[in-house]
């Protein structure tokens, strides 16, 4: 009888080269998924000072275009030209139909507004910081006359080591000081 030449079993294991190739493949992998998570966290800490700044601003933009559509005129107490100004008209209330007026002013980084005798009410959000403040009186004479007012905002915003700052313009017509 012949005999066969048993086989002997390979040596199962990790050699230390194949180790080595793992534990760099696992670094390469940690690496790449850390650095992609700080970098969603960045882009959102960006994204949220960018989205208060342009709600917040399109809001109190909005707001004061509106007031000054609907005013008669502009009230005798504004201050124009300056960067911390203050904007004031004489209109009507809606619901009452009764003459009042209605103030626009920076106080304490904030943009504020004031309805007649009533309580003062912040425009701007908690996270943004009212900068600059201008407003520009312009008129125009060709067969009627009309009076518009330019706004120049500029708010500021930070939010860790990210921070910004961006301007809002816009001008609108006293549409109710029409001249006949």
């Amino acid at each position: 009888m012949i005999k066969m030449k048993e086989k002997t079993p390979k040596k199962q294991g990790i050699t230390i080269m194949e180790t080595i190739i793992y534990l760099a493949i696992l670094v390469a992998v940690s690496v790449f998924a850390v650095n992609s998570v700080l970098m969603i966290i960045k882009t959102f800490g960006s994204y949220r000072v960018l989205n208060s700044l342009n709600i917040g601003g399109a809001t109190a933009i909005d707001r004061i275009t509106r007031e000054i559509r609907l005013a008669d005129e502009v009230g005798e107490e504004s201050i124009f030209d300056i960067g911390s100004g203050r904007l004031v008209l004489n209109t009507i209330d809606p619901f009452s139909e009764n003459p009042t007026t209605i103030e626009f002013y920076a106080s304490s980084s904030k943009l504020m507004v004031k309805k007649g005798g009533g309580e003062e009410i912040a425009l701007t959000p908690d996270s943004a910081e009212l900068t600059n403040l201008v407003f520009r009186q312009l008129a125009t004479t060709t067969n009627t006359l009309s009076e518009a007012i330019r706004i120049e905002m500029e708010l500021h915003s930070e939010r860790g080591n990210y921070q910004k700052t961006m301007k809002f313009y816009n001008t609108a017509v006293l549409r109710r000081s029409y001249g006949i």
